[in-house]
């Protein structure tokens, strides 16, 4: 039985118990072509989306569902331009016009500031440029997204939510790793990042470099080795 994370396995044979006594249990983290996104992160896109990839923001992947948390993503990033935030934020993955957000941005009054952008081909493009990546799931299994993010040099700050985060972060050596609804150290990571060049430069160096572990070579033959 093969698992997506150490995590998702070590709950399962808790969960399992007995039931699973006699079999054997690991885990194989989902591959990634790196090849491939380090070739789409610089492919120039039309000029509507040039000029979106122009403005300084921070971004945010992932489909309209309660357990991407979006809501308290918007009180964050509110109170974040309240303290002066100068990077608009951009949000990829939902329909741009039926999601459960803008009454809450409307509210929050973001109108200028966030845009829903859709489900794009090149994410990566979008992951290239921006400053930095926020995620507020309250679950996951193994987060594409942020390793995509990782994959582009794009350093991220995530709520620690069961399971994968703090796989993927290694305990917070290669991101910023919050407790899930801390929104004041969210805060505060965000803006030490984007306060401080030469640990933003740090953790953009180490993205990149732990992105590897997640790549098809490394994981295909992991793969073999297990059939051996």
């Amino acid at each position: 039985m093969v698992s997506i994370n150490r995590d998702m396995m070590n709950r399962y044979q808790e969960f399992a118990g007995d039931t699973i006594k006699n079999k054997e249990v690991t885990f194989l983290y989902n591959p990634f072509h790196l090849n491939t996104i380090q070739n789409l992160r610089f492919q120039v896109e039309d000029e509507e989306t040039e000029q979106l990839l122009n403005e300084n923001y921070i971004i945010a992947i992932g489909r309209d569902a309660p357990q991407k948390n979006y809501p308290e993503m918007l009180q964050i990033y509110a109170q974040l331009k309240q303290r002066g935030l100068q990077y608009k934020l951009y949000i990829l993955g939902m329909d741009v016009t039926q999601n459960s957000l803008i009454s809450q941005i409307q509210q929050l009054g973001l109108e200028n500031d966030v845009r829903i952008l859709g489900i794009k081909s090149n994410v990566f493009r979008f992951l290239e440029k921006a400053k930095l990546l926020i995620h507020t799931a309250v679950h996951e299994g193994l987060c594409g997204a942020v390793i995509e993010s990782l994959a582009c040099a794009t350093p991220v700050v995530v709520m620690d939510c069961p399971t994968g985060m703090d796989e993927i972060l290694d305990g917070g050596k290669y991101g910023m790793l919050v407790p899930l609804h801390d929104q004041a150290q969210f805060i505060e990571k965000v803006e030490f990042l984007l306060n401080n060049p030469n640990e933003y430069q740090h953790y953009a160096d180490l993205s990149a470099q732990r992105a590897k572990d997640f790549d098809v070579s490394q994981i295909a033959e992991q793969f073999l080795g297990m059939l051996n």
